[in-house]
């Protein structure tokens, strides 16, 4: 079987080649493993989505049977990217409690961010249940980079962007807190907008109003990790400086 690479190689390979002294090295090293193989699921998605999308588009030729196989490959590849992806914060916000409790002065990148995401988002998503399931769910990410799926309801939609971004900023301004989103904010920048003043609230995201997690749900839900390939290399820095 061919090993394919990954930008985790090297920190595992540094950590099995000696004796583990540590109960912190071993975290690493099983979060190392653990992260490779969803980040190898999440670049498969990506390798396999953009062929079936562009074929999808530009083909005229193909018969019904083979644009139905082509189009269920295309969903297969979205459902896919999204479920690795999901499975990625998850990993992340679980190995973020393992290494708090071997040293409550552990805290990987973003930890906060990204528990906030999956508690609202993945865990309990049912709360939620008419927001979340009335989203669109769109990817984000240009050929050769891991695309990432994010919460987005009438951001993106002209004729309901404005009445929710009102929505939105009156739900902030009632608690006293300013925010101004400019037109034609990348979903990263968006993110970091919203992060930073969900921030003003709490810097650890526990004591978020209810009322401004829905009013997110109903216009865009911030994505923690926007950038996944950035964000592995600044965790794998964090990691190294821990072994």
């Amino acid at each position: 079987m061919e090993y394919t690479a990954s930008p985790f190689d090297e920190l595992i390979q540094k950590l099995s080649a000696r004796r583990l002294s540590t109960s912190v090295d071993e975290l690493i090293l099983l979060f190392s493993r653990t992260l490779r193989t969803i980040f190898l699921r999440m670049k498969d998605a990506t390798a396999v989505f953009y062929p079936n999308l562009i074929e999808n588009f530009i083909s005229n030729d193909e018969s019904t049977e083979q644009k139905v196989r082509g189009t269920n490959q295309l969903v297969d590849a979205s459902i896919e990217r999204t479920l690795s992806y999901f499975e990625f914060i998850e990993q992340i916000n679980r190995f973020s409690v393992g290494f708090f409790k071997l040293n409550n002065k552990l805290k990987l990148p973003r930890a906060a961010r990204i528990k906030f995401f999956r508690n609202k988002i993945i865990e309990h998503w049912t709360d939620y249940f008419k927001e979340v399931t009335t989203q669109t769910n769109v990817q984000q990410g240009i050929n050769g980079e891991i695309m990432i799926p994010y919460h987005s309801v009438c951001r993106h939609i002209p004729s309901k962007e404005p009445e929710g971004r009102k929505n939105l900023l009156m739900v902030f301004q009632r608690h006293e807190k300013a925010l101004a989103i400019e037109e034609y904010l990348s979903h990263s920048d968006y993110s970091e907008l919203i992060f930073s003043a969900l921030e003003k609230f709490d810097n650890d995201l526990k004591c978020i109003p209810e009322s401004v997690t829905k009013a997110l749900l109903g216009y865009s839900f911030p994505t923690p990790v926007c950038d996944v390939e950035a964000y592995i290399e600044e965790l794998i820095k964090y990691l190294k400086s821990l072994s």
